[in-house]
């Protein structure tokens, strides 16, 4: 014969520990809206980086004199320069709503969330 003791364990581990479900509090519908939020689509990558190291580099190396590092001087310049003609396309490309990467950005999503709403959802529940 099973003890007492032996007993009440298997009865304790037939009944789980949480009886009760929690019950989960939703305060938005899961549906789309028919708009989005405001965001840049540039990321924060400056441009440069290489050639205004080695600008530093040489400025510490030659006690911070001009004279010395023109050639890393007229790179990093260039390549300002060349930065500075992409970010203008980039964003005249962004005016006229031509897009150069996979991302659309959220003015033009919001155009076209305008043009096709989302359906109204009737909920079965309330």
């Amino acid at each position: 014969m099973p003890s007492p003791r032996h007993l009440l364990w298997k009865a304790r581990m037939a009944v789980p520990a949480n009886r009760y479900t929690p019950k989960v509090a939703v305060s938005k519908k899961p549906i789309l809206e028919n708009f989005v939020s405001n965001r840049s689509n540039t990321r924060g990558d400056a441009p440069c980086i290489q050639e205004m190291s080695v600008l530093m580099t040489c400025w510490k190396n030659h006690d911070y004199n001009d004279a010395d590092c023109v050639e890393e001087i007229t790179a990093f310049q260039k390549c300002a320069a060349e930065a500075e003609k992409k970010r203008k396309i980039m964003m005249e490309a962004v005016k006229a709503g031509k897009v150069q990467s996979g991302k659309l950005p959220s003015k033009q999503v919001n155009t076209l969330l305008r043009r096709n709403p989302q359906p109204a959802v009737i909920s079965e529940t309330s």
